[in-house]
């Protein structure tokens, strides 16, 4: 129906022959017809093939023939006749129709460390923007500013959102008493997360938190933290959770083995197989926040990710980043199922695409 529909709308304007190559490849109609009429001398009779595609299993071409090809301004013109003009553009929707949309590329958010250094600097780490774009994504950093308004306006711009690690965080976010162990907290970037996160859960941005981002993550939704693993949880791995140098994550070998709960979005994405990771942490998750659930547990029990039920967020507690973001170093590391936490964001996030 669509060859006849064509031959229709170009009549006697253009010479239209189907030709019998089931293998025909199907490169560009724009750029077939650019080329041709860049060689064609103005007002001069330019012949060319173009694809067509009349379904998506059989394949088939058309010898074009264009009278008076001229392009004054940029834009394409073919005769006099707008039905041929026309007639291209269909050519080219048709043919655009039958050909798979490429991957969707997310523009997704990055938290600072709001270092509090006389330069003040804004600065993240290049392995969160390294694996997003590895995975075919853009980032943007979110800048620590006084007027917070600015936010609103920023956030609306992004597909989501990733909290990004950094230091212990002040105990009374979650009513809690500063233990001995806890670290030195960065107040400032406490009170920028809670600004960022206020901000994107007004607009309902999907979070990937990593590190301290599910550990604040998980204060800010409602949850508590373990301040010190080693001394509240003698019975855990210890320092096993806080091996090497962020700096040099990728060639540090895997801290422990991470157990994935069966029916979450992480296992939905990942599978269910044990995951070995990498572990850079002295505090964890304790109080899951309410509308959260476990989606992974280290072997000694201490959670190492988390998900929500109904808002679209993850939070994991080792650095997925640091692996994907480098080249493939250690043995330890499946390279390609981390990877796939940023190449399937928004399906791990909100159970949906990228292109949804």
């Amino acid at each position: 129906m669509a060859m006849n529909v064509i031959g229709l709308l170009l009549g006697a304007v253009l010479t239209v022959q189907p030709l019998a190559n089931e293998d025909f490849l199907e490169p560009s109609i724009l750029n077939e017809v650019d080329h041709a009429i860049a060689k064609a001398p103005r007002h001069s009779c330019a012949s060319f093939v173009l694809p067509f595609a009349t379904n998506g299993l059989t394949r088939s071409a058309m010898a074009i023939k264009l009278v008076s090809a001229q392009r004054p301004d940029g834009r394409w013109y073919f005769g006099t006749n707008d039905v041929t003009f026309a007639a291209l553009h269909l050519l080219e929707s048709l043919a655009r129709a039958e050909r798979p949309n490429p991957p969707r590329r997310l523009m997704v958010g990055v938290t600072e460390y709001v270092r509090t250094n006389k330069l003040r600097q804004v600065s993240v780490h290049s392995f969160y923007c390294e694996a997003l774009a590895r995975a075919g994504h853009s980032s943007v950093v979110i800048p620590a500013v006084s007027d917070t308004s600015v936010y609103e306006s920023l956030i609306a711009s992004l597909d989501a959102i990733i909290i990004t690690g950094g230091e212990d965080i002040n105990p009374a976010r979650y009513r809690a008493t500063v233990s001995p162990r806890c670290g030195k907290p960065n107040l400032g970037r406490d009170n920028y997360d809670w600004a960022v996160l206020t901000e994107a859960v007004r607009q309902r941005k999907p979070l990937l938190g990593i590190c301290r981002g599910v550990q604040f993550m998980n204060v800010f939704f409602g949850g508590t933290l373990y301040q010190d693993i080693p001394s509240e949880l003698p019975q855990s791995l210890g320092t096993g959770h806080c091996i090497g140098n962020y700096n040099k994550m990728w060639i540090t070998p895997s801290a422990h083995t991470n157990i994935i709960v069966k029916g979450t979005r992480l296992a939905n994405v990942l599978g269910e197989a044990p995951l070995l990771v990498n572990s850079l942490h002295h505090q964890a998750v304790k109080d899951i926040a309410p509308g959260f659930r476990v989606a992974a547990r280290a072997t000694d029990g201490i959670v190492e990710a988390i998900e929500g039920i109904d808002y679209p967020a993850v939070g994991l507690q080792f650095h997925p980043e640091a692996i994907f973001g480098e080249d493939r170093v250690h043995p330890d590391y499946d390279y390609d199922r981390l990877g796939i936490i940023f190449k399937d964001l928004m399906k791990l996030l909100t159970g949906k695409g990228n292109q949804e």
